[in-house]
């Protein structure tokens, strides 16, 4: 896909670019080691800081894995949803409370 920003032409300009980018002044990417049943190399941009090969997902299905939300982050969004459906509730009473003393017959002073 890098191709919509620059033409690289084959395989071997993309690992000369890599490489010069691994070992500028400021190295930008990162050669991962190969994993098992993979048959290229893998890098992981360093912009936001040094990635560990551990840190660095193996697969699509282990980073949809790693933003799924969990069971206690589940509770807590139940709980903040409880209290705003009731916080709701309650300044829809007041709303009204408001609509119903606005539409009352005014009573004129001294009558």
């Amino acid at each position: 896909r890098a191709s919509r920003m620059t033409n690289l032409g084959d395989i071997e300009r993309v690992r000369q670019v890599l490489s010069e980018l691994e070992r500028a002044e400021q190295p930008m990417v990162k050669e991962l080691s190969r994993q098992p049943g993979r048959s290229t190399t893998r890098f992981v941009q360093l912009l936001g800081g040094d990635v560990q090969p551990e840190d660095a997902p193996a697969s699509v299905a282990e980073i949809v894995h790693s933003t799924a939300p969990s069971e206690s982050g589940n509770e807590a969004f139940e709980a903040r949803l409880a209290g705003l459906e009731s916080e709701v509730q309650s300044l829809r009473a007041e709303l009204n409370a408001l609509r119903n003393r606005m539409q009352a017959p005014q009573q004129s002073p001294g009558a």
